[in-house]
């Protein structure tokens, strides 16, 4: 794996760590204050909504930077392989073989 290969996958594991920690922390959380405290559900209600906001924001924004990150690596290796066909074509008439008849095998 190449270097900002690696640092994707990170994310995208992050990512993966996140969407299953955050929900259980959060129920965890707001049963704790519920149940401790009293907390209203309306307050953990909108609570909930607010992180549920910035992660979607967050995410969007990520997904968004990761779509022109992948587009860059795309279109490098779009001019790796351009190179690639244009010096095997170079190559390709560099050493064609200069076929001739050395000896006529039908006039007998």
């Amino acid at each position: 794996m190449g270097k900002i290969t690696q640092q994707l996958h990170k994310q995208i594991t992050g990512w993966r760590i996140y969407s299953v920690v955050a929900p259980a922390v959060f129920t965890a959380v707001s049963a704790w204050l519920y149940l401790q405290f009293g907390t209203p559900f309306e307050t953990i209600f909108y609570t909930g909504l607010i992180v549920l906001s910035v992660t979607c924001i967050s995410w969007w924004h990520w997904s968004l930077s990761t779509m022109v990150t992948m587009l860059s690596i795309m279109k490098d290796t779009d001019d790796h392989f351009e190179g690639v066909q244009n010096e095997l074509k170079r190559l390709r008439e560099h050493m064609k073989p200069d076929l001739h008849v050395v000896k006529t095998v039908d006039k007998r």
